[in-house]
């Protein structure tokens, strides 16, 4: 099997630390394929709320340094940061794209999956 881009979308807000933790752990269950694929994540509309609490959080701590290490973006859509208020993320750990790098960036990936 071939390695892929794989890009993992998040839409809403989860009702606690335990679902997000969750959608993490699906990202770093994709990547461990038989070749290892490229996995991203990007927190669009009422996700990128997570971005305040995966900042500092020593419980998110494991997940964020296993996504540096095998290499995997976060991205937030500075759409919805501006349409909720939110100023720029201040944490390296989150790259912000507007609408056209989302865009490109989708049109890049392998497989998409939205959850």
């Amino acid at each position: 099997m071939q390695s892929k881009k794989v890009l993992v979308i998040i839409k809403e807000l989860s009702t606690g630390e335990n679902e997000l933790k969750a959608k993490l752990r699906l990202m770093l269950g994709i990547s461990a394929g038989y070749k290892e694929h490229k996995v991203d994540m990007v927190l669009v509309e009422d996700a990128v709320y997570f971005t305040k609490i995966l900042q500092g959080n020593k419980a998110l701590e494991k997940y964020m340094k296993s996504f540096h290490y095998n290499d995997f973006n976060i991205f937030v859509d500075a759409e919805s940061l501006k349409n909720r208020n939110i100023k720029k993320p201040i944490s390296e750990d989150f790259k912000t794209l507007n609408r056209d790098e989302l865009k490109e960036l989708l049109d890049q990936s392998d497989m998409t999956i939205s959850i």
